[in-house]
């Protein structure tokens, strides 16, 4: 049993340490991160520190010296504060995913689309300068991510995110993409009706597929047709207005099928990991 002396050395030191973390709760609140009574709060009543044996000052002094080192941080999330160490985890996986991403487009961003009249980069520099979801045709694989931690809730949709880039990075996920894309263009194909240019699409290698789906207006063309192949299977009567541009922008496929093709992408970019 510890002596009342060693009992009031202990509570010395666990008030100490309590001035400790409210200091540091203060300098956190002062950046925007309100840890002050949440669970990331280890403080109790300083009043109750009086009455703790000295078990319970032990496991107290514990939990203050944990929230006090310097290794515990906090950043400013949407909702509720991120834990630091999983932030700085984040921003190392996103910098390496925007890395990776960024390495490809630098070897086919100055490739002269004949059809479209200027470079893939002229043509990205028409486009949004950020991703957008929805329509196949927004992706812009070399756009970087740039997520704030106040734009994340919490630590579970944090270590999600986490999840997500480690996927991102890991082997054989781009082709995974790629193939799946792959699949969604030929579905769409198969329904416009157009058999040529589904087999001229068949024959690109992925660096190939890769541009002209990514980074060229091809996606665009395709959905657009899609949908109105779909909506004439229903009528065939319906939009017929749109018959002779229908017609146009299969021509317009093919071309930039074969534009592409003439970039000639496995000699020129043989390194290039889409």
């Amino acid at each position: 049993m510890a002596s009342r002396k060693e009992i009031d050395e202990l509570r010395a030191l666990a008030r100490k340490r309590h001035r400790a973390a409210t200091q540091k709760a203060s300098r956190l609140r002062a950046k925007g991160v309100e840890i002050s009574g949440t669970h990331l709060d280890p403080r109790r009543n300083a009043r109750d520190i009086g009455k703790m044996r000295t078990r319970d000052l032990h496991s107290y002094i514990s939990k203050l010296d944990k929230f006090t080192s310097r290794e515990t941080s906090y950043v400013g999330g949407a909702r509720a504060p991120l834990t630091g160490n999983l932030w700085h985890k984040y921003q190392t996986l996103q910098n390496a995913v925007n890395q990776m991403n960024a390495r490809p487009y630098e070897t086919i961003k100055d490739k002269f689309i004949r059809s479209l009249g200027m470079t893939v980069d002229q043509y990205q520099g028409t486009k949004p300068s950020h991703p957008v979801t929805g329509n196949p045709a927004s992706r812009a694989p070399h756009l970087p991510i740039n997520r704030s931690a106040k734009g994340v809730p919490n630590d579970k949709q944090l270590k999600k995110l986490i999840k997500d880039l480690e996927n991102k990075l890991s082997a054989g996920h781009s082709e995974k993409i790629l193939r799946r894309d792959r699949k969604v263009a030929d579905e769409m194909l198969k329904t416009i009706g157009d058999k040529a240019v589904r087999r001229d699409l068949r024959k690109l290698n992925p660096h190939e597929f890769n541009l002209l789906w990514n980074y060229t207006n091809f996606a665009n063309i395709a959905s657009f047709d899609y949908e109105i192949a779909k909506s004439k299977m229903q009528d065939p009567t319906a939009l017929a207005q749109f018959d002779e541009a229908f017609n146009t922008q299969k021509r317009e496929m093919k071309r930039l099928i074969a534009d592409v093709k003439a970039l000639d992408l496995v000699r020129q970019s043989a390194n290039l990991k889409p």
